[in-house]
């Protein structure tokens, strides 16, 4: 695991992963808590904040310093490493760690009516799961309520619902849908129990609020070739740097397929790199340049320690574990800053080279089937949305499909 001046005592870390082992815990419940200790790892190393993994103030100090630096959009991420920050400081005072339970404040009237209706719930029979989703989002509801001064049911107007739906969606959109949901259903309750007059639930329209991405944004064939050229390639982190930039700048793949990459997905016989997206989990083939292919030998030869991992990439320090998905963000956010690319007003993670690669091929020309076939996408018109900003080269964009050839790859210089 890295080390660096601005890092004290990372060791903590596996000694607290190796005590999560043996509770009672999910796989997938340690392995978050492991990747959000990695998390602000890498943020202090990137932003030069030290902190002293071994001690419980110079953790949170450093954890302030992230959400200082980190969008309010990211709230549920930030809520997530919140979690497991608490349970390694309590790992660093007392030597054990417990799950801290989340809390939820219904003291308000309201409050009161909201446990009531989750209390019906809970009658009903349905899952623990289903359960502490009610309450998370109504003490959401309710927290945003009280802030307002909204604390009794008469209080409530459809004005201070739509304020809530529209914090709700500057916010972090993956549980948008959700808190509305479950928002819906308890004003529903409260008009059907008399407690409310007017039935607010049916002005929230019904269905998801569909939010279109942010695309990310496009850069030069010459600014990819700086930041390609930024790398040092004599030590190992080069090396290995190296790989991913063109694994995302070449092939357009995504960060999490970038870090599942695996020794047994790489087909030298048949110059192809073969894989199952994590994201959608489509099968991708993707050809296996010849820059790429020098890339992966020089890597596995130089640059990579000797493991018996079946992954491709790996961490450069002791124990050697795979790559992380927020690793390969900030290696890319690293040499742009170091290749002096102007990044202003453009995002600069590995997405926007997958999208650069993308908008390339449109600019030349290339079959809309084809462009689908490298980004994995499944069909033509999710690629025809993902390119939707670049509507010069698209209304030359030929949607033919003729026969594609192993060739075709090397038809672009890239």
């Amino acid at each position: 695991m890295e080390q660096t001046k601005t890092i004290k005592r990372w060791q903590i870390v596996s000694k607290a992963q190796n005590y999560l082992a043996k509770t009672k815990l999910s796989y997938d419940t340690r392995k978050k808590h492991g990747i959000n200790w990695q998390r602000l790892h890498d943020f202090c190393i990137q932003e030069n904040v030290e902190c002293d993994f071994g001690d419980a103030l110079s953790l949170e100090i450093a954890f302030n310093q992230f959400l200082m630096k980190t969008s309010i959009q990211e709230v549920a991420m930030l809520r997530s490493i919140e979690y497991s920050v608490k349970l390694l400081k309590e790992f660093i005072l007392k030597g054990t760690m417990r799950e801290p339970r989340q809390s939820f404040d219904f003291t308000s009237p309201i409050g009161q009516k909201a446990l009531e209706y989750i209390s019906e719930k809970e009658v009903e029979h349905i899952r623990p799961s289903s359960l502490n989703a009610y309450r998370m989002q109504l003490s959401r509801f309710v927290d945003f309520l009280t802030a307002q001064k909204i604390t009794r049911v008469e209080e409530l107007c459809k004005e201070h619902v739509f304020m809530y739906i529209r914090q709700l969606k500057s916010g972090f959109k993956a549980d948008t849908y959700l808190a509305i949901s479950f928002t819906k259903r308890f004003l529903k309750w409260l008009h059907e129990n008399k407690y409310l007059k007017t039935n607010i639930s049916i002005k929230i329209p019904s269905g998801k609020f569909v939010q279109q991405p942010n695309l990310p944004s496009v850069y030069s064939s010459e600014e990819i070739l700086r930041l390609l050229k930024s790398v040092d390639r004599s030590n190992p982190v080069g090396k290995r740097d190296y790989l991913i930039l063109l694994l995302a700048s070449r092939l357009g793949m995504r960060a999490s397929d970038i870090t599942n990459l695996q020794f047994s997905n790489l087909c030298w016989e048949e110059n192809l790199i073969k894989f199952i997206q994590v994201k959608t989990g489509v099968p991708v083939e993707l050809p296996l340049l010849p820059e790429i292919g020098n890339a992966i030998i020089d890597y596995l030869k130089y640059g990579r320690a000797e493991s018996t991992q079946s992954y491709v990439l790996l961490k450069t320090f002791a124990p050697y574990e795979p790559f992380h998905v927020t690793s390969v963000y900030n290696v890319v956010t690293q040499y742009f800053k170091k290749a002096g690319i102007d990044t202003a007003g453009r995002r600069h993670g590995s997405h926007s080279l997958r999208h650069s690669l993308a908008s390339r091929m449109l600019e030349g020309q290339a079959v809309m089937p084809v462009i689908s076939e490298v980004l994995g996408h499944t069909d033509t018109d999710s690629t025809m949305f993902y390119l939707r900003v670049d509507v010069s080269s698209l209304s030359v964009c030929p949607l033919e499909v003729p026969t594609v050839n192993e060739m075709f790859y090397n038809q672009f210089n890239w």
